[in-house]
């Protein structure tokens, strides 16, 4: 599958951040309370200034991005907050815990992470900056550790919470039938299993949580593309998965998608090209890629860029409106001007983006 490669050239100056390794505060029988808090939430400790500013849109940008593939939008975290002089015991025993401090004097801003630190199970994030005004760039140098970590602890709790609870009889016939081991929770059924298709489901009064597993031998690279992963389910779906009406069956809802597409090649048609547009050899998936881009900037859904390559916040933005960067002093630019230039002379183009 070709792969479009978009290139921004830019001088990077690097935010030196030193990363403390993770350790634990107490082990059993420590003597440890139960944590609290639901799940996927983060407690940030920080200043009034830092929230209302900056760094709190950046926080709020990250860790309340959508989670992607569901099919209605859900946050990545649920984030709450407190100010530093209210963070005392009742708050100290919260799940996943990130602090914000400032470290004068210091030379560089510095990461550590605690497990069980007040409570069982905990992560407890610091991030320390060398001063107030260098917070939001500390957070956004560090967030995909962050975050990474909080995934990490909060996929832990999550296997604990399923392996206390599993049904193994589901697991051996899975093996039996697709070599294939997952730990499903009490309740999961079997509503199809066949040697190459098994359907797990498990039903309550307000939700369902289905389980597809289907396998084939392998021909191609072209079995990887998402078309062909589309229609191999729905292909599975209307033989095994009936609807509750006469006759229908399920099958994957694309019409967003591909009217976002269709919206998208539209904008890319009125892009000027640099060079011979007859010998122009882009693949309609890169042709594809190229106008969600495009089209993304438009509609203020693409982050901004800095001149050294770094995103001065997180908050999207629209391509032809001014927004902050940070280059030789803090100034306003764009991505006002866009073009397909085939500056190889071979037929395949770069998707340039550039100032007004």
């Amino acid at each position: 599958m070709k792969r479009l490669f978009l290139k921004f050239f830019a001088v990077c100056t690097p935010l030196l951040v030193t990363l403390v390794s993770c350790k634990g505060t107490g082990g059993q029988g420590d003597g440890l309370i139960s944590s609290s808090g639901r799940s996927s939430e983060v407690l940030v400790v920080c200043t009034e200034a830092e929230w209302q500013g900056v760094l709190g849109d950046s926080l709020r940008a990250v860790l309340e991005e959508p989670v992607v593939g569901l099919p209605q939008t859900e946050p990545m975290f649920r984030v709450s907050r407190i100010t530093p002089d209210r963070f005392g015991p009742i708050y100290q025993k919260q799940r996943n815990i990130l602090q914000f401090k400032v470290m004068e004097g210091e030379a560089n801003s510095r990461l550590l992470v605690e497990k069980n630190k007040w409570a069982r199970p905990q992560m407890c994030i610091t991030l320390s900056a060398v001063s107030a005004d260098s917070m939001a760039a500390a957070f956004s140098a560090a967030k995909e550790r962050i975050v990474g970590y909080l995934m990490q602890g909060e996929m832990a709790r999550f296997q604990r919470a399923q392996h206390a609870q599993q049904d193994a009889h589901l697991n051996t016939l899975l093996q039996k039938n697709c070599a294939l081991s997952m730990v499903f929770p009490e309740g999961f059924i079997y509503a199809v299993r066949r040697p190459d298709f098994c359907w797990l489901r498990k039903e309550t009064k307000y939700w369902g949580q289905h389980v597809m597993v289907y396998t084939e031998p392998y021909v191609s690279e072209n079995q990887f593309s998402p078309e062909y992963i589309a229609a191999l389910r729905n292909r599975h779906t209307k033989q095994y998965v009936q609807g509750s009406a006469d006759s229908s069956r399920a099958q994957i809802d694309d019409r967003e998608e591909q009217a976002r597409r269709a919206d998208a090649l539209r904008i890319l048609k009125g892009v000027p090209y640099y060079g011979n547009p007859e010998q122009c050899r882009m693949s309609a998936e890169q042709a594809v890629a190229c106008a969600l881009i495009l089209s993304d900037g438009v509609r203020g859904k693409f982050y901004g860029f800095s001149g050294y390559g770094k995103p001065l916040y997180e908050k999207p933005v629209f391509w032809d409106e001014p927004y902050p960067v940070l280059g030789y002093g803090a100034y306003e630019t764009d991505r006002g001007r866009v073009m397909l230039a085939d500056l190889a002379g071979d037929g395949n183009p770069y998707l340039c983006l550039f100032s007004t």
